[in-house]
């Protein structure tokens, strides 16, 4: 009995000093995060009424008077970049250090995940236009708030799908879309991943991974678990983080220490974004994503366009990527940038080059719009 009570003193005692350190490490990212050297900087989480629901977005920057960027996560159901990203440089798709500087960074936890977790959501809301509809009202919420006829649009893999869909019904919203990882024709990726799963398996003599792909068959699915499976075989065989002799991203190891240590997530938030993922998945939103075809609905984009895509992705493969980008009408412009270190998540220094090239952006399109109001103010 003696040993029992031992054994659950120090248990007890663990548990209190990792919470006491866990403490000790959001104080530091809390204090990290506030804007320095500025009177109108801003770090802060609020809460949003939006599509019925409360949903939670990050906002930071060093001058709240700047331009606003807002970057849409991906998953769905995984907010990488979210809310939980309060005073963290590498943001996956980006780092956001020199990027807050330039912009009002915002980052959003989608419906269903992460502070935007709610267990009575409807599931018959958890569709692709409800997502759309969502992302549309937040647009709307920050030009209001940051009083700014237009705002940047930045997504993450899915947060494309609905970055892509917003850019094209309401360019007149946005002054540029960024795309990382643009995802184009669903059924075609999900086509080229269970070949590349397949011959990743039987080449390394995985014969579980094999035996499931087989039995699984060829896409299109229509079941969230056979979807499912394969992302499941995508991340046991790395489609989503490239590593070889020179290059060893810390990438996936850094993500549960992100949020364990976020100031804004409990302990409960980060479990559920583990237990809960699956939620924001239905046999509906399946059947959405089956729907996907930019080549076919979205052909012109009439606001500037830029693409960044993981040489090394398999998980939203950059061939399909590139066939839209040389077919895509882009009056305003069009740019594609590999990174030839990364797959779907983005190496560190590649989101480094991202960062750059989205503080461009701002540059570029704030200059073409002066031009634009010079050269009218000419013609009256």
């Amino acid at each position: 009995m003696i040993i029992f009570y031992w054994i659950f003193a120090m248990f007890l005692l663990v548990i209190i000093t990792l919470l006491t350190y866990r403490r000790f490490v959001q104080q530091a990212v809390l204090k990290r995060s506030v804007p320095r050297h500025s009177p109108h900087g801003i770090s802060t989480v609020k809460t949003v009424t939006i599509g019925g629901i409360e949903q939670a977005v990050l906002i930071q920057a060093h001058d709240s008077s700047k331009p606003v960027l807002l970057l849409l996560h991906g998953g769905p159901g995984m907010p990488a970049p979210g809310v939980s990203f309060r005073g963290v440089d590498y943001a996956y798709a980006t780092t956001t250090f020199e990027l807050m500087k330039h912009y009002v960074l915002v980052f959003w936890d989608q419906r269903g995940t992460g502070r935007s977790f709610h267990t009575d959501i409807p599931s018959d809301t958890m569709n692709l236009e409800q997502f759309v509809s969502d992302a549309n009202e937040l647009v709307d919420h920050l030009r209001n708030r940051f009083h700014q006829e237009k705002i940047y649009l930045a997504g993450l893999s899915w947060g494309t799908v609905i970055g892509l869909t917003l850019a094209s019904r309401y360019p007149e919203k946005f002054h540029a879309y960024a795309a990382m990882a643009q995802i184009v024709n669903w059924s075609e990726s999900d086509q080229i991943c269970y070949d590349w799963n397949l011959h990743q398996a039987k080449e390394k003599g995985n014969r579980k991974a094999t035996s499931e792909l087989v039995d699984m068959g060829c896409p299109p699915y229509r079941d969230v678990k056979t979807w499912l499976t394969l992302r499941k075989w995508n991340f046991m065989q790395g489609a989503f983080v490239y590593e070889d002799e020179h290059i060893k991203a810390p990438i996936l190891k850094q993500y549960p220490k992100t949020l364990l240590s976020s100031p804004d997530y409990s302990i409960r938030d980060v479990l559920r974004i583990f237990t809960k993922t699956k939620n924001s998945y239905t046999d509906q939103m399946v059947l959405d994503f089956l729907k996907i075809d930019f080549a076919e609905s979205v052909p012109v984009v009439s606001i500037p366009v830029y693409f960044f895509h993981g040489r090394h992705d398999h998980a939203v493969p950059g061939l399909s990527t590139k066939r839209y980008y040389d077919k895509l009408i882009a009056p305003k412009g069009k740019h594609l940038v590999w990174l030839e270190n990364s797959a779907h998540m983005f190496y560190p220094n590649d989101a480094r080059i991202v960062e750059r090239c989205l503080i461009q952006m701002s540059s570029i399109t704030q200059d073409v719009a002066q031009n634009h109001e010079e050269n009218s103010n000419l013609v009256m």
